[in-house]
């Protein structure tokens, strides 16, 4: 690929403003030299036709394993962020495993979503994954989405995913009286 490690690529997008979609495609089995958490943070130019899109290559089963941070990825106010665990086109086997073996704090997640302070983010999907914690963490999830200065999380997608070890699989918390609309969490 155009980059040694997924941190590379994903610092690269934080430092651009997208013009066109983009597809970072994991190549290699197994990413031993990434630095966590890999925080996507929100891009300008992403719209319907501008997705970022994580994804296996074809025949490609990828681990992404993390010891050092309470999260594997952060959605920083992401939007339109597709990570699709499935090294198929249009597949929906589970694929790409992303665990989090952290347990020095008392709260970890896998993939966390969370609010930037000026938005949430929105029309992002997380599907076709195995996704594992660390279960003696005293509050571990798998997926969580945490809503903290308003704006929602708009069209959030969690699909299809494998939730194993977390205390929690998915977590969805939000601000009274704050609205997310339109998503979806099925056949995880």
């Amino acid at each position: 690929g155009d980059y040694v490690t997924l941190t590379a690529a994903i610092s690269d997008l934080n430092s651009k403003i997208l013009c066109g979609a983009l597809d970072l495609v994991l190549t290699d089995s197994v990413y031993p030299n990434e630095i966590f958490p890999l925080v996507i943070n929100y891009n300008p130019g992403s719209s319907e036709t501008n997705t970022i899109s994580i994804k296996p290559a074809p025949g490609v089963s990828p681990v992404i394993s993390c010891s050092t941070a309470w999260t594997v990825f952060l959605l920083n106010g992401t939007d339109h962020l597709i990570i699709d665990g499935c090294n198929q086109i249009g597949g929906d086997s589970k694929d790409l495993t992303i665990i989090n073996n952290y347990n020095v704090e008392n709260i970890n997640s896998v993939i966390s979503l969370r609010n930037n302070g000026i938005r949430g983010s929105s029309n992002s999907t997380i599907k076709n994954c195995i996704v594992k914690g660390y279960p003696s963490v005293y509050f571990s999830y798998g997926i969580s989405i945490f809503e903290t200065a308003g704006n929602g999380f708009d069209n959030t997608s969690i699909l299809n995913n494998s939730i194993k070890n977390a205390k929690i699989g998915i977590n969805f918390n939000g601000i009274s009286g704050d609205i997310s609309e339109n998503g979806i969490i099925r056949s995880n």
